[in-house]
């Protein structure tokens, strides 16, 4: 993945594993932030399948977002997710 130059990557200080499953690992993980340098605290699940759904408007549009992701110490494209359901 090509490095989005709008968002800088967290520096991982820290992993602590809370629990380990079959299917996904939740941790808890202290990343310093490029911007101010300050350490933060974050939940993440490590998982090596998931699932990404695809939320489609009545008219047809899909929202996405672009933020960094602690999980996968990245930034990517995310679907966002609407407040409100309807089948299409």
């Amino acid at each position: 993945m090509a490095k989005d130059p709008m968002i800088e990557n967290w520096l991982r200080i820290q992993e602590k594993v809370l629990n380990e499953t079959r299917i996904f690992t939740p941790m808890e993980v202290l990343d310093r932030s490029p911007y101010n340098s300050r350490e933060h605290t974050f939940c993440v699940i490590d998982s090596p399948d998931r699932v990404n759904l695809v939320p489609v408007t009545a008219q047809g549009e899909v929202v996405m977002i672009r933020q960094y992701r602690h999980e996968s110490q990245q930034s990517a494209t995310l679907w966002r997710f609407l407040d409100q359901w309807k089948d299409i």
